[in-house]
């Protein structure tokens, strides 16, 4: 009876062994696809330290943990759908999150029990032109750059925005001669394509009665010594740069970029530069991790 209670008791260590080398195997077995990502923590968790959350690749014990930014790497994936665990004991984070085999790099808001990913889209480069108009149609404007002193057409769209000042135009309103400044996209074929058009000749005063600034309010995503961008609770996804001018604070007291952290709560205010970038001229902490 002795003898065989020793043998249950040597193949159960033996089971449970192989199941532990099985799960430390986590590299160069299921594949070559390497994961890297960021968590970043909003609602119920929003303020949360994006460090020491166990990432977890489930099914295969692919694990990592993530930094003090909350970036995470996971290699030797196969090339399929996996699927991801979140889990950090101390805060009761405990969420999955199904990943397409066509990922490889993605942006993770984590609540305490679920997560989904961040898509940035991609911001287009932008020119300005600013001069005479040579040419004008409904669907195309010239102008003589001034700067480059050579004529540079933009298409007019749908979305084309005619302006002078805070009034609204259309081509009807633009003629040959007149000094506009026109901000524009390139497109794949070496054309441009026109988002604003703003008539200059003529102006009265108050025309330019634009919004220069604005705020935002929110988790911090990212932030260096050149930008901080912010999930703004009204416009989503905000960048805006940061300069030596730039005032960072929490009430009175001065801080620097190195005391704001990836979820902290900020509320910047900016300025909306020609090109429609921000500036932040303010960064006031409001919650820190």
């Amino acid at each position: 009876m002795k003898i065989r209670m020793q043998l249950v008791l040597g193949v159960v260590a033996l089971l449970a062994l192989a199941g532990c080398n099985s799960e430390k195997t986590v590299t160069g077995t299921f594949g070559e696809r390497q994961l890297t990502g960021k968590v970043l923590p909003v609602g119920d968790i929003a303020g949360a330290r994006p460090e020491g959350i166990e990432v977890r690749a489930r099914g295969l014990g692919v694990t990592s943990v993530t930094d003090a930014n909350g970036a995470f790497v996971l290699t030797g994936l196969p090339e399929r759908e996996i699927e991801l665990s979140f889990t950090r004991s101390s805060d009761g984070i405990e969420a999955a999150l199904v990943v397409g085999a066509e990922v490889h790099a993605l942006t993770v808001e984590l609540q305490s029990k679920s997560a989904s990913t961040r898509h940035r889209p991609a911001r287009s480069p932008r020119i300005q032109i600013e001069g005479l108009i040579t040419a004008i149609s409904s669907s195309s404007i010239t102008v003589m750059d001034a700067s480059r002193k050579v004529d540079v057409t933009a298409a007019i769209v749908e979305t084309t925005r005619i302006r002078k000042g805070h009034r609204t135009l259309t081509t009807d309103d633009l003629a040959i001669d007149d000094r506009v400044h026109v901000t524009a996209t390139p497109q794949a074929d070496g054309t441009y394509e026109a988002v604003e058009i703003k008539l200059q000749e003529g102006e009265e005063p108050g025309d330019d009665d634009q919004p220069t600034k604005r705020e935002l309010e929110g988790p911090v995503i990212s932030i260096d010594a050149a930008s901080i961008t912010v999930l703004d609770a009204s416009t989503g996804e905000q960048t805006a740069a940061i300069t030596a001018e730039t005032v960072i604070r929490k009430g009175g007291t001065p801080l620097t970029v190195n005391d704001i952290k990836p979820g902290d709560r900020v509320h910047v205010k900016a300025n909306i530069e020609e090109d429609e970038s921000l500036t932040a001229f303010e960064i006031m902490l409001q919650k820190p991790s």
